[in-house]
């Protein structure tokens, strides 16, 4: 929760240019993930280009100076 509250603390000033970014947050090798107990339930199966990861895609909004405006973590399952 205190990281919640500095990262609300930080957000910018929205302006007519934003950009989105999902950058993907691997957990575990494939190997390991069915054994993974600490994000049992949160993480999530994503299959990329290049390999499949089990983890969380951190979505967040910057504006044109670079300041966050939002920010959000969710499952790799989950569709961007």
């Amino acid at each position: 929760m205190p990281l919640i509250y500095y990262m609300n603390s930080l957000k910018g000033v929205n302006t007519d240019i934003n950009k989105i970014d999902s950058p993907s947050i691997a957990i575990s090798h494939p190997k390991r993930a069915k054994t993974n107990q600490v994000f049992k339930g949160l993480a999530g199966w994503r299959k990329s280009s290049v390999f499949s990861y089990f983890g969380l895609t951190l979505h967040f909004i910057i504006n044109a100076q670079g300041e966050l405006l939002a920010f959000q973590i969710t499952p790799s399952n989950v569709d961007n």
